[in-house]
This record gives structure tokens, sequence and C-alpha cells, in this order.
């Protein structure tokens, strides 16, 4: 004959077996298992957070021990009046847990389990998934390395064609793109004026792209007819 289960025990998915009498009246539908990422999904299989079922068979394996014998410091998110939350710690056996994070309706999450005493966190998994999600995402566009522009000037450039070319500069590396600047001088025009090169690169470094850009790299021809200055913003 097959024995059913109590309704005051556990609905671990018969990860603890341990019946005991329980003043909460579990739910069937709040399984953890309800709780995970559904396999095949893109938080599946990114999380490496252990949680619910998963946290509970490690734990049980590791310590070789059961549910009711496994010390761990459990810490729980309490919201005041005020809307401001504040974390409590405290002492329990990993059964007590469940029965905790059950009552409020969340999750079991690993946080330090390399203690003596683990840690372990009642809250919500799928939560804390998109919060790690966002954290990543935003760390990635911070390192997204800046696209290179480039900036073509002449030799005897105009005024008003330097000032414009000088304008669009400053404006990429003030959004943090780094610039590439080749500056470029006809033979017959180093023939009256062989500085022509040096000229515009000396009028770079004395405006405004000098005080918020450093030069990475700079290279100059043999005939001076040609530099490349590779420019990246200063740190703010």
């Amino acid at each position: 004959s097959i024995n059913k289960r109590p309704s005051n025990e556990l609905p671990l998915c018969n990860v603890i077996q341990t019946k005991i009498p329980s003043p909460i009246n579990y739910r069937e539908e709040r399984f953890f298992s309800s709780r995970r990422a559904k396999p095949g999904t893109k938080r599946a299989a990114t999380s490496k957070i252990l949680s619910n079922e998963n946290l509970i068979s490690f734990l049980m394996k590791r310590e070789n021990a059961s549910a009711r014998d496994i010390q761990v410091r459990l810490v729980v998110s309490n919201v005041a009046d005020d809307g401001s939350s504040k974390n409590e710690s405290k002492l329990v056996n990993l059964l007590e847990a469940v029965e905790q994070s059950t009552a409020l309706d969340v999750d079991l999450v690993g946080v330090n389990l390399k203690d003596d005493i683990p840690t372990i966190r009642a809250e919500n998994v799928e939560k804390l998934l998109y919060q790690n999600e966002k954290k990543a995402e935003s760390k990635a566009q911070k390192q997204k390395t800046k696209t290179m522009k480039e900036f073509k000037f002449k030799a005897g450039i105009a005024d008003h064609d330097f000032g414009r070319k000088e304008s669009d500069l400053i404006n990429y590396l003030k959004k943090g793109h780094g610039c590439r600047v080749t500056i470029t001088a006809k033979g017959r025009f180093l023939r009256t004026d062989p500085r022509g090169v040096e000229t515009v690169i000396k009028r770079l470094e004395n405006s405004e792209v000098g005080e918020i850009a450093t030069v990475a790299k700079s290279s100059v021809n043999v005939g001076k007819t040609h530099a490349s200055i590779s420019l990246q913003p200063r740190p703010k």
C-alpha cells in the first residue's frame, strides 16, 4: 500500500525526509522547485547562485547530516514602517530556516557557504538574479571599449577648418572616446614651411585638446610629411 504524505510534512520534493509536527500549513504550490528558473532559460544557464533544493541537498551531503542537525546563519530582511529595511541574522537549524522562508513566501539562497556555520538568506531568488544581471550589464557597459574616431588635418589648414575639426575632436574626447589624429603635408607645402606638421601638432597641444586628453602613441615619419597621434581622454 502507498503511504500518503501527512499534510504537515515539509514539501521539498523529497529532499528532506524528516516528518515534523508544525503549525505552518504548507501549500502544495509552494514547492521550492516552482521558484527556480526553468531549465534552458538564460537565468538558469548563467546563474551560479545555489538556492532552495540545490542548496539544501548540497549542505546535507557536505555535512552528511539531516536538516535538523545542520546549523546555519539565516539572514532575513525586515521592512520597517518607514519603508527602510534592516537585516536580521540568527542561528537556526536548516529545517527551521526552511520553515521561516516558507512562512515568508521567499526562497533560501546561499550567501557564504565556506564558513563553519554557512550563511544563507531568505529572499526572492528571481529578484536577486534580476539584480545581478543588471549589475553585470552595467559593469560590462562601463568596461566596453569606446570606438576610436579618426580626425585628419592638413598642414596649413585654414583657421575656420581647424576650429571646426578641433571642436568635433573635443566633443568626442569628452564623451570618453579615444581619437586618432593624422596630420599630412604635401611636398610643395613643406618647401615653403618645413615645420608644417609640427605647427599643427603644437596648435592642438596648446588648445583645449591638450587639457582634456593624453597622448597614448605618436609617430612622425622621416620626411615629416605625415604624423599620427593617438589620444585618450584624461581620467575624471
